[in-house]
């Protein structure tokens, strides 16, 4: 039973407040629902891709139209360190760079470089996979291709040497038929009998007769020759007398004739004799082989008729045999262009003509160089808003803060006291922070410490100032504490930490990139890893800039309007309840106490409430009353507390009475003023 009873007195004092209440029931809604919003999807959105190329090719574009589809947008960069930056600077996640006049042949190999920023722990892999994938597709498309290539030609040499196999057949077939006939021809050639005989003709023999009668003949005509030299010489004595004479020449005359018949009849007679033994014999050898030789000759004269024609057949296939050569050697001519028109024949390229590799836009460090920018901006946003925020409230809950309110103390002096604390820890923190990092984990943190400083001191100051914010918007630790842890996580839930914000929609991305926790993040980044200095990191610093102004204006806003709130609310402490039931004397007809100031909120006889002259508390309340009529409430709070002390110093009576009553008619006015 304690346990329930403390429970439900627990309870009503979370509920008693309605600002707590709502925080403490809408702020898991309001974070889930946020989170919800953003990331109720599984695909990304707005992934900005750089792509840079010396020179363009069909392929290098056809990559590039792959790549630009749904939830991808490419940007042609003008250089390769441009398309660098524009990644340190957040505007592109990826950097592509193509291999000049990219093309795939046996001579070239072709590596697309991928740029990525390994910061972002969360997402790279996560894009690396789709733009791999991508890219792998389009290599797919790019080797199916070339095997198409290469299968199609070897489709066709198929086709060519399947549509030239019967005149292979042919040609073999006609080859077949030419050496048959030839060796018929071979064989008639052999067969045809050409032989003459002439050893039967002994024409040694028939010479030598010749030679013989030659020389016969040569003798002959020379005797006579001879003779009619004589006759001649022996004419020439016989002019000088031819009656003397005339005996002597015609027996001269008669020798002669005498003389040549006998050279005739010898020739006679030896041509009578060799002719009929050899000449005739000779001549009829002769003869009879002219004969044989005809006959033979006119067999020859059938064969070669014979010939002829198959000769004839013989040259009309070989015309068709080199017409089938001449298609063969075209369909070879064909087939040899064919594979020679295969641009790629190299196993490798075809298997794998695009390499990719993927390159650290810094050099490579460990993941916690990586994410160190997030984990410092995530301290810091925790330790600022809730410290920040819970000193301004435990400022309004000390019993000193109303005394403080209304002292000539500036406000801005109050408010800077509170920003120096929280700077002085928060900056000790991160010096603490930063040198563990540094000499344990070996993170590179002083080359660039200037720069580090003053965008820390941003930060710090930033989300000091929107814990201060908080602090004078709720009223109570327990409120702020959970306002502050609230407000602080949807700011890194939409920061891109724990999700990606390219997993959100476009209008998510648009806010989500004005998060502050974002824009922190993206300085330190700038600052550590990228090494920009402080010229890479103007944007970041202007917004931040900007909003530690707005948080300033809103903090001068809420302020002003809330401090007579705050005056109003210390008003409830300064008479206990105890002392307002202690000193009543008389009778209430209805008598209430709100539970959310311990008031008592109204009496039963208002007459009795009168003013009290001439005394110097009666004239201290007049003017009160006065000041509380010109809505002073600063003097109207002051004579209030002097009065207070007054009533406290008084002794116990009547009039301790009525002065009890005239400061509880003044305390509801007072209350009751907004």
């Amino acid at each position: 039973m304690k346990i329930t009873t403390l429970v439900k007195k627990n309870l009503k004092i979370i509920m008693r407040s309605k600002t707590s209440s709502l925080i403490v029931i809408f702020g898991p809604l309001l974070i889930i629902l946020l989170v919800g919003l953003a990331f109720d999807n599984s695909s990304l959105y707005n992934i900005n891709i750089g792509v840079y190329s010396d020179k363009y090719s069909p392929l290098t574009e056809e990559f590039i139209n792959n790549l630009n589809v749904n939830e991808m947008k490419t940007t042609k960069m003008s250089s390769e360190d441009y398309c660098l930056s524009e990644i340190k600077q957040g505007r592109t996640h990826v950097c592509i760079i193509f291999p000049p006049d990219m093309q795939v042949s046996n001579e070239r190999t072709n590596e697309i470089m991928f740029y990525v920023d390994y910061s972002k722990i969360n997402l790279v892999y996560t894009i690396l996979d789709v733009i791999t994938e991508r890219v792998s597709r389009t290599t797919t498309d790019v080797s199916f291709n070339l095997t198409s290539v290469l299968l199609s030609k070897l489709q066709e040499t198929q086709a060519e040497l399947h549509n030239r196999k019967n005149l292979l057949i042919d040609l073999t077939t006609e080859n077949t038929n030419i050496k048959s006939n030839l060796e018929q021809i071979s064989k008639d050639l052999v067969a045809m009998d050409l032989k003459f005989e002439g050893e039967d003709l002994d024409f040694d023999a028939l010479k030598q007769k010749t030679d013989f009668l030659k020389d016969q003949g040569t003798k002959a005509i020379d005797r006579a020759l001879s003779i009619l030299d004589f006759v001649d010489e022996k004419a020439g004595t016989m002019l000088i007398s031819d009656d003397e004479n005339s005996p002597t020449l015609s027996s001269v005359v008669t020798d002669v004739i005498i003389d040549l018949n006998q050279i005739k009849d010898a020739i006679n007679g030896q041509y009578n004799a060799e002719r009929t033994d050899s000449v005739d014999s000779i001549f009829e050898r002769v003869q009879t082989n002219i004969g044989l030789i005809q006959a033979r000759l006119e067999k020859a004269d059938k064969d070669r008729t014979v010939l002829v024609a198959r000769i004839g057949e013989v040259n009309n296939i070989v015309d068709s045999s080199l017409a089938h050569i001449l298609a063969l050697q075209n369909s070879l001519n064909k087939i040899n262009q064919n594979i020679n028109s295969i641009q790629v024949t190299s196993a490798a390229q075809i298997v794998n003509p695009i390499s990719t590799t993927i390159k650290p836009i810094v050099p490579e460090k460990t993941h916690l160089n990586y994410i160190f920018p997030s984990l410092i901006v995530l301290i810091v946003m925790f330790i600022s808003v809730i410290l920040s925020s819970t000193i301004v409230v435990m400022e309004k809950s000390s019993d000193s803060y109303f005394r403080n309110l209304i002292t000539p103390t500036p406000d801005s002096i109050q408010f800077l006291a509170v920003y120096f604390t929280n700077l002085i820890i928060v900056m000790v923190q991160v010096f603490i922070i930063l040198a563990i990092a540094s000499l344990f984990f070996k993170t590179e943190i002083f080359h660039a410490f200037w720069p580090l400083m003053l965008g820390m001191l941003l930060i710090v100051t930033f989300f000091t100032l929107f814990g201060i914010l908080i602090g004078f918007i709720f009223h109570s630790e327990e409120t702020v504490t959970i306002a502050g842890v609230s407000i602080s996580s949807v700011m890194l839930l939409l920061s891109g930490l724990i999700l990606p914000l390219e997993n959100m929609p476009e209008s998510f991305v648009t806010l989500a990139n004005l998060n502050p926790f974002v824009v922190s993040e993206a300085l330190l980044k700038k600052i550590l890893l990228f090494t920009t200095g402080l010229q890479g990191t103007g944007v970041e610093i202007k917004t931040l800039i900007l909003y530690s102004l707005i948080m300033i204006i809103l903090i001068l806003v809420v302020y002003k309007m809330a401090r007579k709130n705050v005056l109003l609310h210390s008003f409830k402490r300064l008479i206990p309840l105890k002392d307002k039931l202690k000193h009543l004397s008389f009778k209430r007809t209805t008598a209430k106490v709100s539970e959310d100031d311990d008031m008592v909120l109204a009496l039963d006889d208002p007459t009795t409430q009168k003013k009290v002259e001439g005394d110097e508390a009666s004239e201290l309340l007049a003017k009160a009353k006065q000041a509380h009529e010109k809505k002073d409430m600063a003097v109207a709070t002051a004579l209030y507390e002097k009065l207070h002390k007054m009533y406290k110093d008084m002794p116990a009576g009547e009039k301790k009475n009525q002065m009890y009553k005239d400061l509880l008619k003044l305390h509801q006015d007072l209350t009751k003023k907004k």
